[in-house]
């Protein structure tokens, strides 16, 4: 009983530091040792509990026209589905939308566990928030879950943290004294943005920052207003598998990390 209450834990924990997930990432991160019907019964207690809701991919997929809202995925799933006024980001051509698949989150009667509720569990971020998931995923491949942290574990429920200098990423890495700003970008935005957040970052204490963008325009927006930022490395979200810098050929992420110097030994996973 104890240990299944303390895997219940772990899946609020998450979806209240990285946003909402769908079930096969949870299945991923923490029930893959279980059954199909144990990890059924886990999230249907903390439904039951009315700590977590969900709502399933393919509502989400009868996208109508109108962009006047992006409302709380718990208003979606009050009025059954997606209105009129709401918007789905363009992302989830990046995300299994099998006809099957829920999408689980903090439901609202609990939002102070979460400092960005209104935001992390809106409609028009869902898109990111599954991708950021993802890299959740692929970065655990590398590094301890540990040694990985959401821009909510940094800043805490209160919203704020003194000890960071420079932008919150969505994750950070910190692994063999280097911290790591890891940043999902699915949008071009407009220069001064951009500008902005490469100013923050040149004066920040991060020792590399990765990008995972949408597309190869969005890098190289991205690139134009970096240029004076060093120890920058993007990856196209299609392939994950390959980081580059314009100029310089693409490396693996193995490689990658071997060459900043973020693994030690010992804390190198296996891929």
């Amino acid at each position: 009983m104890f240990r299944s209450k303390t895997r219940r834990m772990k899946v609020v924990d998450h979806l209240r530091q990285f946003g909402p997930a769908t079930g096969s990432q949870i299945h991923r991160f923490y029930f893959e040792d279980c059954t199909k019907d144990n990890r059924v019964k886990h999230l249907k207690k903390l439904e039951d509990d009315g700590i977590v809701s969900k709502i399933a991919i393919r509502s989400l997929l009868k996208m109508r026209s109108g962009v006047e809202e992006t409302p709380l995925l718990s208003d979606v799933l009050d009025n059954k589905g997606v209105s009129k006024y709401s918007k789905l980001p363009d992302t989830f051509s990046f995300v299994e939308t099998g006809s099957n698949e829920w999408v689980y989150f903090i439901s609202r009667q609990y939002s102070f566990l979460m400092h960005d509720y209104n935001e992390k569990n809106s409609l028009s971020f869902l898109g990111h928030q599954l991708i950021s998931n993802d890299i959740f995923s692929f970065l655990k491949s590398y590094f301890p879950k540990e040694s990985i942290q959401s821009d909510s574990q940094v800043l805490g429920v209160n919203g704020y943290n003194r000890t960071l200098l420079g932008p919150i990423p969505d994750l950070i890495i910190n692994s063999n004294d280097k911290r790591i700003a890891v940043e999902v970008e699915l949008t071009l935005k407009k220069s001064s943005r951009y500008q902005k957040k490469a100013e923050r970052y040149s004066y920040s204490d991060f020792d590399h920052i990765l990008y995972f963008c949408a597309s190869d325009s969005v890098a190289f927006s991205l690139s134009q207003q970096f240029k004076s930022v060093t120890k920058l490395h993007f990856s196209i979200l299609s392939n994950k598998q390959n980081f580059f810098r314009f100029g310089e050929e693409s490396i693996t992420p193995r490689k990658l990390f071997s060459k900043i110097g973020a693994f030690s030994n010992g804390n190198e996973q296996t891929a």
